[in-house]
């Protein structure tokens, strides 16, 4: 199994509360933890793209760092560990994307892969007028099919003419082309997502139920069914919320007090921004599970080295779940504790560079 640290680079990380550490994402920080990660052995770093954050008395993810940028200056800075940096298709056009991401590609030595971000959260676009129009909440894997073909053929041939719905190109050209095919990730988790990643990716990035690795095998039988329609082999990567401390009540501890201090008005605006996509209700009706929210709803597990390496051991068993990328609540401390005293229970983990896609 392969494990990834997933960047700081919006401050408050996955957590919504007073309580937790919200360091601003600086280059300095940012290039301690990338390298912090690479010294330990682990075989990837992630940088998400956010846009716009939301507020609360912690002004969370206010300020942010540039995914792509970010990358490629820690492409230069870093060695063997594996990089996927991500871009929003609506605010750039798949063929800068395209050219922007094989210099990172060249820059690493062939280490770089891009998670393609559709943009459900329409705030975020509506700001700088980017906003396609509401229709784009069920139109945005039409618009990621086309974003993707066109990435494909500029990574491959150096030149598209791609004529589509949203985009037209006449023989545009990107001059040098990838060493190494760039691996596509997407996040997607519905059915249309699911097919999205299956058809046109090579990494499905998932999320999974909050109800242990059982949860985490469910979602991955839906990644399979997805590969199975499209007749192609599709991994998967999940991300998990890790909070780690020397006992199991310690760690709950720090659970609680996370909770105790959430975050209510910036889980209200980020519940609220969810609503819009999904038609939900009100943000009021989206706080009833408060505990779940401050932790941005991810998959999390909580305890001692022991009981953290037993639930990656469990998940290690589940098939195609090829790696895990770890967001944890004490970026830097996590990272260190998590390579001493977990790593060597693991059951199954090498260090190494993929070969093709994350």
């Amino acid at each position: 199994m392969k494990l990834g640290v997933v960047l700081p680079v919006a401050n408050g990380g996955h957590i919504l509360s007073e309580a937790s550490e919200h360091p601003h994402p600086t280059w300095e920080f940012e290039r301690e933890v990338a390298l912090t990660a690479e010294r330990l052995g682990y075989d990837y770093i992630f940088s998400q793209v956010t846009l716009r954050g939301w507020g609360g008395a912690t002004e969370h993810w206010d300020y942010q760092a540039d995914s792509l940028t970010l990358m490629a200056a820690l492409a230069a800075e870093t060695e063997r560990i594996g990089l996927v940096g991500s871009v929003a298709i609506p605010t750039m056009h798949p063929a800068m994307a395209a050219r922007m991401c094989s210099s990172i590609g060249q820059i690493s030595g062939n280490r770089f892969d891009l998670n393609l971000v559709t943009g459900w959260n329409k705030p975020q676009y509506d700001q700088m007028g980017l906003w396609p129009g509401d229709e784009y909440f069920s139109d945005r894997y039409d618009y990621a099919e086309e974003y993707a073909t066109v990435l494909k053929e500029l990574w491959t041939t150096g030149r598209s003419s791609f004529k589509g719905k949203y985009y037209q190109l006449e023989d545009c050209q990107v001059g040098m082309v990838p060493e190494r095919p760039i691996g596509l990730v997407c996040a997607g988790q519905s059915d249309r997502g699911l097919d999205f990643t299956a058809q046109y990716g090579d990494t499905s990035y998932i999320l999974g139920t909050g109800t242990g690795p059982d949860g985490v095998a469910q979602v991955m039988s839906r990644v399979d069914a997805a590969s199975a329609r499209a007749d192609r082999s599709l991994e998967a990567l999940l991300v998990v919320l890790v909070v780690l401390d020397e006992t199991d009540e310690a760690a709950q501890a720090r659970v609680d007090r996370y909770v105790e201090m959430a975050d209510v008005q910036a889980i209200a605006n980020m519940q609220g921004e969810a609503s819009l996509d999904s038609g939900g209700g009100s943000a009021a009706e989206l706080l009833q599970n408060v505990t779940n929210a401050t932790f941005q709803n991810l998959e999390k597990v909580v305890g001692s080295p022991e009981t953290v390496a037993a639930y990656f051991n469990e998940l290690s068993q589940i098939p195609n779940l090829s790696g895990v990328f770890i967001a944890f609540d004490e970026v830097l401390r996590g990272t260190e504790m998590f390579a001493d005293k977990v790593m060597p229970l693991l059951d199954s983990h090498t260090v190494r560079v993929p070969s093709a896609a994350v």
